[in-house]
């Protein structure tokens, strides 16, 4: 799995987004100064089963603080200043899914570590 991937995993163990909040992630959701993560969006899919961009579960915006042993993790994710681009990317370089990300990345992930049975 790529670095970006691995922070994914990272985050999701240590800080407890939900892996639709870790992939709309942007360089403006990272507050360095405060070492949190604003959770202020999430990506879900509707009805018809389109990408849609909604507020996290419970209508709520929350604060995560970041553990000093992810910062290094994290300031990698944000290498690109672009604030309004997102930070991790599906395999065509367009936008990563969540539905993509648990099939092609967590999936392959468990089978390499001999896991896909748990």
């Amino acid at each position: 799995m790529d670095s970006a991937n691995a922070a994914v995993v990272y985050l999701l163990e240590y800080m407890v987004p939900r892996i639709g909040e870790a992939l709309v992630l942007r360089c403006g959701d990272v507050d360095l100064s405060r070492n949190q993560l604003n959770v202020l969006r999430t990506q879900s899919v509707n009805a018809n089963l389109h990408l849609a961009e909604t507020v996290p579960k419970g209508n709520r915006t929350r604060f995560i603080p970041i553990p000093s042993q992810l910062l290094p993790m994290v300031k990698t994710l944000l290498e690109d200043p672009d604030t309004k681009n997102y930070r991790l990317f599906g395999p065509r370089g367009d936008r990563q899914t969540i539905i993509n990300w648990w099939n092609c990345i967590w999936a392959s992930a468990l089978r390499d570590a001999g896991m896909q049975n748990i």
